[in-house]
């Protein structure tokens, strides 16, 4: 992975992947972001989840945490 600079922080390429297709136009970055926690945790935690494999269930706290670490960056660059 490699970083991307954005507002003077680093963050991974994969999370610009996944601000390039969640985020809204004029949306700001932090408002995508929560915007993608919040129904990360409703899809990991709604009675649909039951369906969900392992994998998938690993694949989106993998992406909580990729994102923690970015907003942390972009909190204090």
């Amino acid at each position: 992975m490699k970083d991307i600079e954005v507002n003077g922080a680093h963050i991974t390429d994969e999370s610009a992947e996944i601000l390039k297709q969640w985020q809204i136009k004029t949306e700001p970055v932090s408002a995508c972001y929560i915007r993608v926690i919040e129904e990360t945790i409703d899809d990991l935690t709604d009675e649909e989840s039951e369906h969900l494999s392992p994998a998938q269930i690993v694949g989106r706290i993998r992406t909580l945490r990729m994102m923690k670490k970015d907003i942390e960056k972009l909190s204090n660059p």
